[in-house]
């Protein structure tokens, strides 16, 4: 259950509070439980979108970082300073610093509110706005994939963090695509009937084993080493004084290395890399690394 707050004051670490409060009329700071938190993957403490929210460290030696969302305050005072997340959703990373030099991070979630008039922002943030962080993937993805389409496109993903205001928008982009029953069932599906095909396998063979000839195989017969005598009684004897006692072979075998099964390995070991490498930039006491790991 969300709680609404005038203000709020959390302790970040012994010794060291952070108090947080709006900047503007019928404003609040919300909380939830860490229970819930961690069931939808946000931080406790949460703000909205598109307004103005000031802070004070209770120790003066701390301070935010300064970046577009997090500007120090024109007093003397460095402690304090305002927060202003804009228009941008999800989880808001905070480096606190002291004396100059990054101390530890803290995380606020900021809400959306423009998907409901009536300041539901349990069905605003978490159905509408994840919803159309969904549809927006399936649509983008449809349209960019489309198999008939005369043009190739090459993705790459970014994992620069400098780009923490759309960390959770990324984040969610990929997991909208790889947490869905489909593509489970798609894999579960190329697992138990993957793409086979025919190939023909060489094979070094007992010469008196075979049955048909082809024409390499009785070039092979005149070239090939390691041969043998040809019996008098046998009718190559009159041709053939002596043929190799083993030829090359070509035997029929189903294999799994083709074309389709090296496409969904790469897709797959990319989908692996990605995951892993987000995993790493998410740090460990990040709310979103949490819900990563739901994946």
């Amino acid at each position: 259950m969300r709680k609404e707050h005038g203000s709020i004051t959390v302790e970040i670490k012994q010794g060291l509070d952070f108090t947080l409060y709006p900047k503007r009329d019928n404003a609040f700071v919300y909380e939830i439980d860490t229970a819930e938190a961690e069931e939808y993957g946000e931080a406790t403490i949460q703000i909205l979108e598109s307004n103005s929210y000031e802070y004070e460290f209770s120790d003066n030696s701390y301070r935010l970082n300064p970046t577009k969302e997090c500007r120090p305050s024109k007093s003397k005072k460095e402690s304090r300073g305002d927060i202003e997340p804009g228009n941008y959703v999800g989880t808001l990373e905070l480096d606190i610093i002291k004396d100059g030099k990054e101390e530890l991070k803290y995380h606020l979630e900021v809400l959306a509110t423009k998907f409901d008039a009536d300041n539901d922002y349990d069905k605003s943030y978490r159905k509408h706005y994840r919803l159309m962080l969904e549809e927006i993937t399936d649509k983008c993805t449809e349209l960019l994939m489309q198999s008939n389409s005369p043009i190739n496109q090459y993705f790459e993903p970014n994992y620069d963090e400098a780009h923490r205001d759309v960390l959770y928008q990324k984040f969610s982009f990929v997991k909208s695509v790889i947490n869905k029953a489909e593509f489970e069932e798609s894999l579960l599906r190329i697992i138990n009937s993957p793409k086979t095909t025919w190939v023909n396998r060489e094979e070094s063979t007992d010469i008196r084993s075979f049955k048909r000839f082809t024409n390499k195989n009785v070039r092979e017969m005149l070239r090939g080493e390691n041969r043998m005598l040809v019996p008098k009684t046998h009718k190559l004897s009159t041709r053939l004084g002596c043929i190799p006692t083993k030829i090359n072979n070509y035997k029929q075998e189903l294999s799994l290395d083709n074309a389709e099964n090296r496409f969904v390995k790469h897709a797959l070991h990319v989908y692996l890399q990605f995951c892993e490498r987000c995993s790493d930039a998410f740090k460990q006491n990040s709310k979103l690394l949490k819900n990563w790991r739901t994946i």
